[in-house]
């Protein structure tokens, strides 16, 4: 019988010590973003994957396709208005919200090298969380 005691006392220490233990946590574990995209070039309704470094031509279109984990992202194209690098006060940039589990199109009307910025964030209600992905596109000039 007293063995039975001990092992009622036994069960009952540690319900009690497992339930302390899982109302002590207080904060919110955030996991880290992660900020990912992949390619596709648009020419004329006809989509190719395009690879980092690779190029399309003035007035095409570039698919973001997300591959990331995050709560919610904003992509900067890298054109006037929407460059992440060069925003300030005076001169803001602005960023388009990128659809989780989706893409973003985005029409390049002029030849040159933008910079698009992806950044992915998770926020749970203290410190939100950021990542970056930044990769350059080559715009050329149509043929």
């Amino acid at each position: 019988m007293n063995q039975i005691k001990k092992l009622y006392r036994l069960l009952f220490v540690g319900l009690i010590t497992g339930l302390v233990s899982l109302t002590a946590c207080d904060e919110a574990v955030i996991l880290q973003p992660e900020a990912c995209f992949t390619m596709k070039r648009d020419s004329a309704g006809v989509q190719t994957d395009l690879a980092e470094g690779g190029f399309i031509y003035a007035g095409e279109s570039i698919l973001f396709y997300d591959c990331g984990s995050f709560d919610f992202a904003t992509i900067y194209a890298g054109t006037p208005g929407k460059d992440y690098d060069n925003s300030s006060a005076e001169s803001p940039s602005y960023g388009t919200d990128f659809p989780t589990r989706g893409f973003l199109s985005v029409t390049y009307p002029d030849a040159g090298t933008y910079t698009a910025t992806l950044i992915a964030t998770n926020y749970s209600g203290k410190e939100p969380q950021r990542a970056f992905k930044q990769t350059e596109i080559r715009v050329l000039p149509q043929p």
